[in-house]
């Protein structure tokens, strides 16, 4: 990640090389530069990823201390993204006050505390002197009366214990005072208010003043200044010059930027793109198992690779395109499709499923997180289904099934490989289940350590019924319960638990189940173990109106069976 434990590494990484002129800082500082854009940067977001499989996040949530990025980032010169990051950290202020110690992908508050720290008001000076956009005056306007409304007190200022509650805590950090009124000081102090000629020196991750003249300063120059205690902080003509932007151009650009029409002017070769010839496949056309489609990928030398876990890759091999000019567009054809999954992880908000244990003994406490499918029936807060489960026959589901005769109401698990996902839906779709629980196949993958995605299909809208997916720990427990069970375990799949459970077995064998929710109840009587209910097929229940949550930060999203 960027944030604790991280920060001031990279921070000092391209500093050195500012303050040094050593170009091995330098090249440490792009090196990590890259990957993070890679894979730590999603979107506007700053996640923490396993450092050896970093296409997995490794915590859920992220930490306050990386609202220094966007500064360092100004440093770098990647203003746009610069602007991007800051945006969303102060979407965070704005719903929260502050920025809370630790929070998730959907501005939800993780870890409440908030100790005063100086990171997002250091990166709003330095975006403001990069830009002289009035904007960030703006922001470190609302970052003062926050200070001054919540947490002033009669001798000071004392840190928030809950930016929810907005209650405070008897602590105040010296870095309030070294950093945080530093940077907002010098966002609002007019030139002739700072004694010193702030551009030539580099601020160090705790915001003490560096001046660039070290780099030219003798060993034996800096024993003398230490026994004189004084230094010339003056600068020769070799003192980078300040640029004055007299024409407002930077701070249009951050504008643009912010209100979404910054492509156009950042990015000159978008154009000269423009003018090859134009795609006869665009990304959000294309549909796997077409054969016209495929032909037009192969001419463009774009080829479909399937790997182990059942992705998909792209791979663009020029060498192997109809012509030249067919090279060119299988180019511009990756660099779209790029694009296209970079708007949709800025864009997409992925709301987890639920898989509950309702059997005896667990009645309902046993509630496995799960990933949601981009296909089949949509799980929301008034549909999920329940019935009984069994294993897939063959277990990847990847053909039909042989023991479709066992299937037929019940909710199939199949494992993640060696077709799509789609793939098994439907064939399971087909002997007659009412749902898909895919278990991924990683060894110690858990929606714990690994980040929830939706699994993929196609443009066909032919499946119909609900598919989940659970990473290989929660798998594992679903696949012993079934064990223990006797292969007669009932669950529940949906977009959130059911509460208060009930499950009984009387003296005639009838199962009866009872479950609350906040807004209603329902009863079911099911009968098991019997002919009838092995054939039977479990209508999906509906419960109505549960929108009011138990938690502040749940999203409750429109039922939309047109949307993904």
């Amino acid at each position: 990640g960027v944030g604790a434990g991280f920060d001031s590494y990279y921070e000092y990484c391209l500093k050195a090389y500012i303050l040094l002129g050593d170009e091995t800082f330098l090249h440490r500082f792009n090196t990590h530069y890259e990957a993070i854009m890679n894979y730590i940067s999603q979107g506007p977001m700053l996640v923490n990823v396993l450092m050896h499989r970093p296409q997995y996040a490794s915590r859920p949530y992220m930490d306050a201390l990386q609202a220094f990025w966007p500064g360092l980032q100004v440093l770098k010169g990647d203003l746009k993204s610069a602007v991007s990051t800051h945006q969303w950290l102060y979407e965070i202020t704005k719903k929260h006050n502050f920025i809370p110690e630790a929070f998730t992908p959907n501005l939800g508050v993780y870890w409440p505390h908030h100790p005063l720290r100086p990171e997002f008001a250091e990166s709003t000076y330095f975006l403001y002197k990069a830009t002289n956009d009035p904007f960030y005056l703006e922001v470190g306007k609302s970052i003062v009366e926050n200070l001054n409304n919540y947490a002033r007190v009669p001798c000071g200022f004392a840190a928030l214990k809950d930016v929810r509650t907005l209650s405070q805590e008897d602590r105040l950090d010296s870095f309030v005072f070294a950093e945080t009124f530093k940077y907002l000081y010098l966002l609002f102090a007019e030139k002739e208010d700072v004694i010193l000629p702030i551009d030539n020196f580099v601020f160090t991750t705790e915001a003490h003043l560096l001046p660039l003249s070290l780099s030219n300063i003798q060993i034996s120059e800096i024993n003398s200044v230490i026994e004189n205690k004084t230094i010339n902080f003056t600068m020769a003509a070799s003192t980078c010059p300040v640029n004055e932007d007299a024409s407002g151009s930077f701070s249009k650009f951050t504008m643009n930027l912010r209100s979404g029409n910054g492509e156009k002017q950042c990015d000159p070769k978008d154009a000269s793109q423009a003018k090859k010839a134009e795609l006869k496949l665009k990304p959000t056309e294309l549909v796997i198992g077409n054969k016209e489609h495929q032909k037009l990928l192969q001419e463009m030398g774009v080829q479909i690779v399937s790997v182990q876990d059942g992705r998909l890759h792209l791979q663009h091999m020029p060498n192997i395109a109809k012509s030249p000019t067919d090279a060119d567009l299988g180019l511009e054809f990756m660099r779209q499709v790029v694009e296209v999954n970079r708007v949709i992880k800025e864009n997409t908000v992925i709301q987890p499923r639920v898989v509950q244990l309702l059997s005896v003994p667990h009645n309902g406490l046993v509630t496995l997180s799960a990933g949601p499918a981009q296909f089949g029936k949509n799980l929301t807060a008034n549909y999920h289904v329940t019935g009984f489960t069994i294993q897939a026959n063959p277990r990847s589901g990847c053909t039909a099934l042989n023991n479709f005769n066992e299937v037929a109401g019940k909710i199939v698990i199949t494992v993640r490989g060696d077709c799509m996902f789609i793939e098994k839906a439907r064939n399971v779709q087909a002997s007659g289940a009412i749902g898909l629980i895919v278990i991924d196949n990683t060894p110690q993958s858990s929606s714990h350590s690994h980040q929830v995605f939706a699994m993929s299909g196609d443009q066909n809208n032919d499946v119909k019924i609900p598919a989940v997916f659970l990473f290989h720990k929660e798998g594992k427990i679903l696949v012993e319960a079934l064990k223990d069970s006797n292969y007669q375990l009932e669950i529940l799949v949906g977009a959130r638990a059911v509460n208060n459970w009930k499950y009984s077995a009387s003296a005639d064998n009838v199962v009866s189940a009872t479950a609350t929710t906040e807004a209603d109840a329902m009863q079911m009587t099911k009968t098991s173990n019997t002919d009838e209910s092995s054939s039977s097929s479990p209508a999906a229940n509906e419960i109505s109106d549960p929108t009011k949550s138990n938690t502040e930060d749940d999203i409750v999203l429109e039922d939309n069976p047109n949307s993904p």
